[in-house]
This record gives C-alpha cells, sequence and structure tokens, in this order.
C-alpha cells in the first residue's frame, strides 16, 4: 500500500510540473478516448513543423504496407499518378473508418 500512495503523489507531482506545457491539452475524463483540439490532424502538422519536408501532408494514402520494420505508403499525387514512400514511421490521422480499408 505504501508503494501505491508514493506512486499517487508521483503522478500529482508530474501534472504540477506539466501543468503549463499540457495547458492547451483538451480535459479528458480518465479512461476515455480523448482528440486534440483541432483533430488529430495537429499531431502529424506538428511532426512536420518539427521536421520539415520529411513529412508529408494532405496527402490521399491508397495503400500501406509493412516490410520488415518498415512502413511502404502509396499515395494519389494525381489523376493517374502515384508517390510510394518508404518510412520507418507512419501517423495516420483520417477516421478509422477510412482509415480500414488501406490497411
Amino acid at each position: 500500500l505504501d508503494g501505491a500512495i508514493v506512486r499517487v503523489q508521483q503522478l500529482a507531482d508530474e501534472k504540477k510540473k506539466n501543468a503549463e506545457r499540457d495547458a492547451d491539452l483538451p480535459s479528458v475524463t480518465g479512461g476515455s478516448l480523448g482528440s486534440f483540439r483541432r483533430g488529430l490532424q495537429s499531431l502529424a502538422l506538428k511532426v512536420r513543423d518539427i521536421l520539415g519536408d520529411k513529412v508529408k501532408v494532405s496527402h490521399k494514402l491508397i495503400k500501406v504496407t509493412k516490410e520488415g520494420t518498415s512502413w511502404i505508403s502509396t499515395f494519389s499525387t494525381g489523376p493517374k499518378t502515384t508517390a510510394v514512400y518508404k518510412s520507418k514511421a507512419l501517423i495516420i490521422t483520417s477516421p478509422a473508418y477510412v482509415t480500414a480499408p488501406i490497411i
């Protein structure tokens, strides 16, 4: 029981310490699903801000496959053209019903 009390105090301390950093995050009841105020695209856009042109946004993803530890992503880039990218990580921010047929 002592360990649980210590951990609860640690969590409270962490929350106080990170309050300023987390001020713009929405309030979410524990155990429920959450999102971002400006939608899940906020995550990809922030990553793009940090990594620059390495991150592709506003592309229509049409196919995803896993090749070893890499992701192979195929995007529609025009009426009859595609672009294929190999990456170590992949962030998909579309709704589940849109993403499900692609992966």
